[in-house]
C-alpha cells in the first residue's frame, strides 16, 4: 500500500473546519503501520483534527517524537491514555523520569540513539546534533525518500544531507518545521539555494518555519513549494 503523510497539527490551517495550533504533528501511514511523527501540544485539537480526516487515534501503532519540546509532545500523554499498547519512539537522551513516565503509561519505550527502522520503510535518522537535539524521520516512497521534520534544530540542510546518507539518494521532498522564523532573508534564500543544490525537488514547511520565510521559499521554489498547514494531506506515494 503506498504511504500517506497527513499533517494534523500546525501553525496554520490548511483546511476548513480545522484547528490551527501552535506544533506540530503528522500521521505516516506506511504499508504495515500508522505512525503518529510528534503529537501537538493539545489533545482536543489532535483529536478534532484527526475526525476531520476521518482518522482515529485508535489507529496509532508507534509514536516516534522529534524532541520533548511541549509543542511537540505536549499531547503525548492525555494521548497514551486513549491509545494502549503502542511503541513509543523517544531520544535516547531524553530524561530517565521522562522515558519512566512514558512507560508507566502503558507504552513500549525505545530510546534512540543510533537510525533505527520504525516501520516498513520509515526511518529514524537517529540523534541529530542542535539545541535541542532531535530526530528526523526518511520515508521511501515510489518517488524517492522524503524526509519529515519536527522543528529543524539540527539545521535544515545537515538533517536533509543525512537523510541522504542514510537512504542512498536525495530526498524528493522535505516537509515539517524548518525552523526559519527568525532568519533573515539573505539566510532564507541561502538555505534555498543549498536544498536546491543537493536537490531537494518540493519542500512543505510548517510549524516553525515563519510566514517571511514560507513567502520567500514560495518565490524560489514556485510550483515545487506545497502549501501546508492542518489537514494537508500528501499521498499515496
Amino acid at each position: 500500500m503506498p504511504s500517506t503523510l497527513a499533517v494534523v497539527c500546525d501553525s496554520v490551517a490548511f483546511q476548513p473546519g480545522l484547528r490551527p495550533s501552535a506544533g506540530f504533528a503528522c500521521l505516516i501511514k506506511t504499508q504495515d503501520k500508522n505512525v503518529l511523527f510528534d503529537t501537538g501540544p493539545h489533545l482536543s485539537t489532535l483529536l478534532h483534527n484527526m475526525e476531520k480526516l476521518s482518522l482515529s487515534p485508535q489507529e496509532i501503532d508507534a509514536i516516534v517524537l522529534s524532541h520533548n519540546d511541549s509543542d511537540h509532545a505536549g499531547a503525548l500523554f492525555d494521548l497514551l491514555a486513549l491509545v494502549k499498547g503502542v511503541t513509543v519512539y523517544l531520544l535516547d537522551s531524553s530524561p530517565a523520569l521522562y522515558k519512566e513516565r512514558v512507560a508507566r503509561a502503558g507504552a513500549t519505550v525505545i530510546g534512540v540513539d543510533s537510525p533505527v527502522a520504525v516501520a516498513e520503510g520509515l526511518m529514524s535518522t537517529g540523534e541529530l546534533g542542535g539545541s535541542p537535539s532531535e530526530q528526523a524521520l526518511v520515508l521511501h516512497t515510489g518517488k524517492g525518500p522524503a524526509l519529515i521534520i519536527g522543528c529543524g534544530h539540527s539545521g535544515l540542510v545537515n538533517t536533509a544531507q543525512r537523510a541522504k546518507q542514510l537512504a542512498g539518494s536525495t530526498p524528493h521532498l522535505v516537509l515539517g518545521g524548518f525552523h526559519l522564523e527568525s532568519a533573515s532573508r539573505p539566510q532564507i534564500e541561502a538555505t534555498a539555494r543549498q536544498l536546491q543544490e543537493l536537490g531537494i525537488e518540493q519542500i512543505a514547511p510548517c510549524h516553525c518555519t515563519g510566514e517571511r520565510a514560507r513567502y520567500v521559499l514560495k518565490q524560489i521554489y514556485g510550483d515545487n513549494f506545497i502549501a501546508c498547514g492542518s489537514g494537508k494531506v500528501i499521498g499515496p506515494a
